[in-house]
């Protein structure tokens, strides 16, 4: 909830449309919103598996877990 929170918080410091509405203990987004927002899941693996940058390894920068945790 702070997460979300914060979203809204900037999007409404840089005057955009805010992405979540919170009700009690339920949180619905509007995707067509322009402000800030949480990754999906999807592009948070995308992300940290390097996005365009990737070298297809299995985890961020290594396929050793060891060598990135």
């Amino acid at each position: 909830f702070d997460a979300v929170d914060y979203c809204n918080w900037r999007s409404q410091q840089e005057g955009l449309t805010e992405v979540y509405q919170i009700n009690q203990q339920q949180v619905d987004a509007n995707w067509q919103a322009n402000g800030y927002r949480l990754p999906t899941e999807a592009e948070w693996e995308y992300a940290a598996r390097g996005g365009q940058q990737s070298q297809g390894f299995e985890y961020a920068g290594s396929n050793n877990v060891d060598e990135v945790a």
